[in-house]
């Protein structure tokens, strides 16, 4: 059996401490012992370095201000246990490296997280190796993960339920984000505008439910989305309506919800100075004079940075657009220049960005409100900011959930084979002429007023006057008045958004499409899945939108199609199915496909400008020491100050405004278009009795359907209204 092998001691350094006049470990060096170790310790198998240790000569731990070291010495002894240790005996006798290598840290991660606990002597440690051959790396041990070392990342992979969908560069995460937003509105529009469509499908009524309306004095929509038709029709399809609009809303709601980003950047710090704190005038930073506890190794590396000319110059004014808000991300620290003087310390007070969360007024202003007080600013630039494009995976579920409603009630209405609805206008004209309303027998000229009015049948009006029909006269008032309503409704939140972001913004500026200022937030202490959807409920409004204007444009053409059957050549008629003799048949049931398209695309363009005008603000604000090299980086042990918010592009919100109000002069526009003449007034056309004044009626499209006796099967050839026979009341 082989005698064992001597193993040299795993530490053979010392190390040499210089002190400041406070205690302060200001420098220590890292020397190699040249005695040979003279302990040595014996095992059956020869002991290997651990990977976390750095493999040095000569290495010399420094800061450009100050540096710390660990508290001893890393080495096989156990750490002294006394009566107030709350460790085990089994962990006291586990060393610390050991412990640190199975929470898969490094000697940097210790010090900064010895220095982030504020402990006296490690305080500000900022260790940077120099000179040495190995990189140290994080031990990566499946199954060790301490989960009190990782960092509470707002909206980040830390989280349960919401992946990370990209994180780096804020340039690229901005561009993702908006091409799956893009993404999601053209999915999330030709979703809504597909359940309008199997809407106007389930809500038109079969020639039974009209006849049964009729015999009790009441009307029905043909060829338009209605309802008002929902009272008439059959309890199975308005179910199956209703479920099929309600999921398209939640849809667009969550789905723009489901996808935001997340931004990392330095909670900025402001110290408020003498002029002499530049000369190096000595300083304190005792509770008293700071606000903002920051140590006294982050006050002397801005002071060193100061000395060195290393800090950008901002004027007063900037210096109070930059730091107005709750957070910045263009700066990590500044000092602001006072012309007051002070005798007891060249550091007046303190304060960190993130004092806005729970105080009033901003960050700069806790520390004066008054402008004079302030010459001038030095900022140090922001070199530690990333971005997260976050998936909230409870609300893409959600979405799922949606989706499989949507294509059960798209199904069930596909099966439903003996559903034969009055969905166009060729397929009630075509049904009236096959058979017959007796309840409108006798007044081809009846109107939509004298159906309101209650005259039906033989008393009802038997003249017709002869004026322009324009197409905005084809819908009804309730029909505009509630497009006016939701118009105002979009516009005027869209307004107020605008004014309030530009008020907020002390330069009054427009934010980038897309993006929020620090000006441009509202604060909410919710979780940011709250926060996501609150931002997407402005979709509701225009999905609410696009029904209405879908609604006012149907009725726009489906009266010009009425009125086409009073002029020119006979015309076959258009039904939705099962055509028969020169009948034709098209997709479209009253909207043409033109028309329709152009709305999609000009609704998914306001609906991906809307997701990027209101959307969720996440910042992790990192409490990041300052440091002279411009090295540092969040770490694990970084310790992040969650904000939340409601955001605004300024920007993004005026487009919208601008789209939304073009749209609005396009419907009246296409509304000030007149119907084809069919009379002669003097010798000029005008009017025409084909046209739906007020809006579709079934009463009325049946009252001009009476055929006489000797014509048969009109209904499968091409057809133009007219008069048929002269006599008593013009009949048909």
């Amino acid at each position: 059996m082989p005698s064992p092998r001597p193993l040299p001691l795993l530490s053979c350094f010392s190390h040499l401490y210089t002190w400041d006049e406070n205690g302060e470990v200001q420098q220590v060096t890292r020397v190699r012992d040249e005695s040979p170790p003279q302990q040595r310790l014996y095992r059956g198998r020869q002991t290997v370095q651990w990977p976390f240790q750095s493999i040095v000569t000569d290495t010399e731990l420094s800061s450009d201000t100050a540096t710390s070291a660990y508290n001893r010495p890393v080495t096989w002894q156990p750490k002294a246990t006394t009566d107030s240790d709350s460790n085990s005996i089994e962990q006291d006798l586990i060393p610390d490296y050991v412990r640190n290598y199975i929470r898969g840290e490094t000697p940097e991660t210790v010090a900064r997280r010895k220095r982030n606990g504020g402990k006296l002597g490690e305080r500000g440690v900022d260790v940077a190796h120099q000179h040495r051959p190995h990189q140290s790396r994080v031990a990566d041990i499946e199954g060790f993960l301490d989960l009190n070392d990782v960092p509470s990342r707002v909206g980040g992979s830390g989280v349960a339920g919401k992946s990370v969908i990209f994180s780096g560069s804020c340039t690229k995460a901005s561009a993702i984000n908006w091409g799956l937003h893009a993404a999601i509105s053209f999915f999330v529009v030709v979703l809504v505008a597909g359940a309008n469509y199997v809407f106007q499908v389930l809500s038109s009524p079969t020639r039974t439910e009209v006849a049964v309306a009729h015999f009790r004095r009441r009307w029905l929509d043909i060829g338009i989305p209605s309802f008002r038709n929902l009272g008439h029709v059959g309890g199975v399809r308005v179910f199956l309506a209703v479920v099929l609009l309600v999921a398209a809303a939640l849809t667009q709601i969550i789905y723009n919800s489901a996808i935001f980003t997340s931004q990392t950047t330095a909670n900025y710090k402001l110290v408020l100075v003498t002029e002499s704190f530049l000369t190096g005038s000595p300083f304190s930073n005792d509770t008293s004079s700071n606000g903002g506890l920051l140590s006294r190794l982050d006050i002397a590396s801005l002071q060193q940075l100061a000395n060195r000319g290393d800090l950008k110059n901002l004027t007063t004014t900037e210096c109070f657009q930059e730091f107005s808000g709750a957070f910045s991300t263009s700066f990590n620290a500044a000092l602001l220049i006072s012309n007051i003087n002070s005798q007891t310390s060249s550091v007046i007070q303190t304060t960190l960005g993130s004092s806005s969360l729970s105080r009033a007024g901003n960050s700069i202003s806790n520390l004066t409100r008054d402008r004079s007080a302030i010459k001038y600013c030095l900022a140090q630039p922001t070199r530690t900011q990333t971005c997260d494009v976050i998936a909230s995976a409870p609300l893409l579920g959600a979405v799922a959930l949606l989706n499989i409603i949507t294509m059960a009630c798209l199904a069930a209405v596909l099966f439903r084979k003996s559903f034969e609805p009055l969905a166009t206008l060729g397929d009630a004209i075509s049904s009236f002429l096959k058979e017959p309303d007796m309840n409108t027998r006798g007044c081809c000229l009846l109107s939509k007023t004298d159906v309101w009015q209650g005259r039906w049948g033989l008393d009802a009006a038997k003249y017709w006057v002869p004026r322009d029909h324009h197409w905005f006269q084809s819908a009804s008032l309730p029909r505009w008045l509630m497009a006016v309503f939701i118009w105002i409704c979009c516009v005027g939140s869209a307004a107020a958004a605008l004014t309030l972001a530009l008020l907020s913004d002390p330069s009054s500026r427009l934010s980038p499409f897309g993006t929020a200022s620090p000006y441009t937030v509202i604060p909410f202490s919710a979780p940011d899945n709250a926060i996501a959807l609150l931002a997407g409920l402005p979709q509701l409004l225009l999905l609410a939108l696009y029904l209405v204007i879908n609604s006012i444009l149907t009725t726009y053409h489906l009266s010009h199609e009425s009125s086409l059957f009073a002029i020119g050549p006979p015309r076959p008629l258009r039904v939705s199915a099962h055509p028969e003799g020169t009948q034709t048949t098209s997709l479209y049931l009253t909207l043409p496909r033109p028309t329709s398209w152009t709305l999609l695309i000009v609704f998914i363009g306001m609906a991906f400008t809307l997701s990027q005008s209101i959307f969720p603000v996440s910042i992790n604000l990192s409490d990041l020491p300052i440091s002279t090299t411009g090295n540092s980086t969040p770490t694990s042990a970084t310790k992040f100050t969650p904000f939340l918010a409601l955001g605004f592009s300024s920007t993004a919100l005026l487009i919208f405004l601008s789209s939304i109000t073009l749209l609005a002069i396009i419907v009246i526009a296409i509304g000030i278009r007149r119907a084809p003449a069919a009379a002669l007034v003097n010798g000029q056309p005008v009017g025409n009795p084909m046209t739906l004044p007020s809006g579709s009626c079934s009463a009325v499209i049946s009252a001009r359907c009476h055929t006489s006796a000797r014509e048969r099967s009109l209904w499968k050839r091409n057809v133009i209204w007219g008069t048929v026979r002269e006599g008593v009341g013009m009949e048909d």
